[in-house]
């Protein structure tokens, strides 16, 4: 059974920090990069025609007409229409500070994850048994960060991050078993890196990626980690998506400096067992979040490592499982989550006068081609967003630069 899936927004500051490295990096970064792109198609990695069977848990649905009329930040394109579906503000367990992911594996259950990107820690794990609304602390790392959660079952899931050591950035990895009751930290090699996200196929079966030089297996739950290579031709791996028991794609970047490395995908059809060539999907700087809504659906994001652009993403548009991409001329959220045709993306927009961020969203009601913002009940930026349905998501973040509180909304009818 494949992992619902859900899209966080780390990807391009990733390499030096995450929101946490923001205020380190606000001097030493311009404008670096680019996320401006014309309507058009690039190919995309070769690979056989795939299965568009629908990813397990996937729920069937109508998609709402539209969003709440607003005006469009940071570029994004204003649409028309409206929604009875509203984001609402939830209570986060207290002590809960910054959050990277969220993942809803069943209509009821979900969990979040979050810390202090490249901070010395704590990291936290919540969950809600209704659909979102309540949520409990369900445990604390004393140190290091989590960034991603994947659970292919309502009972069982990998949460994966990282440390810092004196060799430097190391990967954490935490597994359950039990519906997050207890969770026990499993050794993942050093040469993967601090895990920047994770997806599972199974219950037993899941990949990891980083920002090292491989990728990461389990082939047990999380029990046990062995490496995998890099698909060629990225050198940076941010983000993996598997919306199927054997349909996988990992995005990333190609070499060169981050400014002008070209976003890059491969994709597996064989859950992860070995990987396609990788090829140039769009301009600089990674291919951050990706979500599929089946095997041949997909939307991705195109990230700047910018300061001022962090939090935000280019979208591109894929109908044949990666094999060609149409490139949107718009900017929308970081971090995606598709349903059938509906999308919604979540980030945030840099305000350099303050050095902060504040949160955004976004609806496409046709698969990605077009957006529309949305009004959401915080401040504070938002990092990922998890949708069961076409009217039921999930979305988290928090405050910068303090990342002392952390923030969940939902949304729905």
């Amino acid at each position: 059974m494949a992992s619902g899936r859900r899209g966080r927004g780390r990807h391009g500051l990733a390499r030096i920090g995450g929101l946490a490295g923001v205020a380190a990096a606000t001097l030493a970064l311009g404008s670096c990069g680019g996320n401006a792109a014309t309507s058009r198609t690039s190919p995309g990695p070769a690979r056989p025609a795939a299965s568009s069977s629908a990813p397990s848990g996937a729920t069937a649905s109508t998609a709402p007409s539209g969003a709440t009329a607003s005006t469009a930040p940071s570029g994004a394109t204003a649409g028309t229409g409206s929604s009875t579906a509203t984001w609402t503000a939830r209570a986060v367990p207290a002590g809960v500070g910054y959050l990277n992911d969220v993942t809803c594996p069943s209509t009821a259950r979900c969990y979040a994850v979050g810390g202090s990107d490249r901070g010395s820690g704590p990291a936290w794990v919540i969950g809600s048994a209704d659909g979102g609304d309540g949520w409990q602390l369900l445990h604390t790392a004393p140190s290091g960060w989590l960034t991603a959660i994947a659970c292919p079952g309502a009972q069982s899931c990998t949460a994966v991050g990282g440390s810092t050591g004196s060799g430097g950035f190391a990967p954490e990895a935490l597994v359950t078993t039990d519906g997050g009751r207890s969770w026990t930290s499993e050794a993942v090699p050093p040469q993967v890196g601090a895990l920047t996200d994770v997806a599972c196929v199974s219950t037993s079966r899941c990949i990891a990626v980083g920002g090292g030089s491989a990728i990461a297996v389990t082939t047990d739950g999380g029990s046990t980690w062995t490496t995998r290579s890099l698909p060629t031709g990225l050198v940076f791996v941010d983000s993996v998506t598997c919306p199927t028991s054997t349909f996988c794609m990992v995005g990333g970047s190609g070499p060169g400096p981050e400014a002008s490395s070209p976003s890059m995908a491969s994709v597996s059809d064989d859950g992860g067992a070995s990987w396609s060539a990788a090829t140039v999907v769009g301009g600089a700087s990674t291919l951050g979040r990706v979500s599929c809504a089946d095997a041949r659906d997909c939307v991705g994001l195109i990230a700047s490592g910018a300061t001022d652009t962090y939090g935000t993403g280019t979208p591109i548009v894929t109908s044949d499982g990666g094999s060609t991409w149409q490139h949107e001329p718009t900017t929308v959220g970081g971090s995606v989550s598709c349903v059938q045709r509906s999308c919604i993306s979540v980030g945030a927009s840099y305000d350099p006068a303050a050095n902060s961020f504040t949160g955004a969203a976004f609806l496409s009601t046709d698969g990605g081609l077009a957006w529309t913002s949305m009004r959401v009940p915080t401040s504070d930026g938002l990092n990922a967003v998890a949708c069961r349905s076409a009217v039921a998501c999930v979305a988290v973040g928090g405050n910068f630069p303090d990342s002392t509180s952390g923030v969940v909304l939902t949304y729905g009818s």
